[in-house]
C-alpha cells in the first residue's frame, strides 16, 4: 500500500486518520447482504493507514488499531450490501507497506500488533 493522496478524513469514531493512499482501491470487497460485521485488518512491519469507501461513498479510515498497535483496523457494523473500496497507505508517500490485508464479516481475526 502506499500513494500520494492525503488520508485526512475522520473514521466513525471521530478519530483522525493520517497517512496516505493510492488513487487506485487495493482491493474491491463484495459484501452480501446481512452480514454482521465487515472487519479490514491490515498487518505489517510498518506504520500504515487503511481507507475504505462504501457503495453509497461514506469514508472510514484508521491508523492505529488501538493504544499500542500501529496496525490499522477497521470494524464497520451491519454493513450495506455492494462493493466496498479498500487502501492500505503509508505516512511516508515516497514509501510502500508491505503486509497482509485481511478481510472478514466477524470478529475472529486476532490482529496482529505493531509496536
Amino acid at each position: 500500500g502506499g500513494g500520494g493522496i492525503l488520508a485526512f478524513e475522520t473514521d466513525t469514531r471521530g478519530l483522525h486518520c493520517a497517512g496516505y493512499v493510492s488513487g487506485q482501491p487495493t482491493l474491491n470487497v463484495t459484501v452480501p447482504a446481512n452480514t454482521p460485521l465487515l472487519q479490514v485488518v491490515f498487518e505489517s512491519t510498518s506504520d500504515s493507514t487503511l481507507v475504505v469507501v462504501s457503495p453509497t461513498g461514506r469514508l472510514y479510515c484508521n491508523d492505529d488499531a488501538s493504544t499500542g498497535n500501529l496496525n490499522p483496523a477497521l470494524y464497520i457494523p451491519a454493513p450495506e450490501e455492494g462493493i466496498y473500496a479498500v487502501f492500505v497507505g503509508t505516512f511516508d508517500p515516497a514509501t510502500l507497506n508491505t503486509g497482509r490485508l485481511i478481510i472478514a464479516g466477524s470478529t475472529e481475526i486476532d490482529e496482529a500488533v505493531l509496536e
